[in-house]
Formats: C-alpha cells, structure tokens, sequence
C-alpha cells in the first residue's frame, strides 16, 4: 500500500518536468498554454473571446515541417511565429486576421518544429530567439 503513494508522486514529478509554461523573448515573456495533440492543434485559440497581453498558444507538432495555421472561429486577431527545433523564429505571419467561411490558411517559408501565438502587433521578429520556460 506504501507504493501507491510514491508511483502517484513519481508521475506528478514527471509529468512538471515536461510541461512547457512560459515562453521568453527579447526580455518578454507570455504564458503559454500548450496544444500538442491534432485535437488540442486544431482547436487552437477557437474558444477564446480574447488572450491576456502577456498570453500566448504554443503548437508541439512531431516533426520539422511547414505546418498550416488558420483562423476559423477566432475572435481576435493575432501573431502567428514558427518556431525552428533551436527555438529561432523562422517566419512570422502579422496580424492574422479571424474569419469565419473560406478562411486563408497561413503556411510559413521554412521548415518549423512550433508555432507560438500571440496579440496580434508583438514586436517579435524573424531570426529572434525563443528561451522555453
């Protein structure tokens, strides 16, 4: 019976290590919630009236790739940053607008292991470094 209560400890110390909670920038930093499954990707930020000043949305996908964003069902513009396997911004789409029907759907220029969003006009530019938190 003593060995329930250390597994459940094991797996809630292992499980913090993984999780990603903030990601920094040119000295700014946004609190991130993270969608690495299809499911939590393709839902995204859809259910969000707004995202506080200093909140953001960071994609895991598997692999390095040109992953697609859209904005179906959004309520806010944003920025949409792809993130290489370093943590360098490799592209950057501006102020993505939300739409509703036959919605644009934003691929970037090279090759991308995450995707941040964030507001819409974030002063964050190609080339630029991502420290994970």
């Amino acid at each position: 019976m003593k060995v329930v209560p250390i597994v459940i400890l094991t797996m809630i110390f292992l499980s913090g290590c993984k999780s990603i909670e903030e990601a920094c920038i040119n000295g700014r930093c946004f609190n991130l919630e993270v969608a690495e499954t299809p499911e939590e990707r393709q839902i995204g930020l859809m259910q969000h009236s707004n995202l506080d000043a200093d909140g953001g949305m960071w994609f895991i996908f598997e692999n390095d790739g040109r992953h697609s964003i859209w904005m179906k069902n959004m309520n806010f513009p944003i920025d949409i940053i792809w993130i290489d396997s370093n943590y360098n911004a490799v592209d950057i789409k501006r102020n993505a607008e939300p739409c509703r029907d036959d919605c644009e759907v934003y691929s970037p220029k090279s090759d991308a292991k995450y995707v941040l969003e964030v507001n819409a006009n974030s002063n964050i530019n190609i080339g630029d470094n991502v420290e994970i938190k």
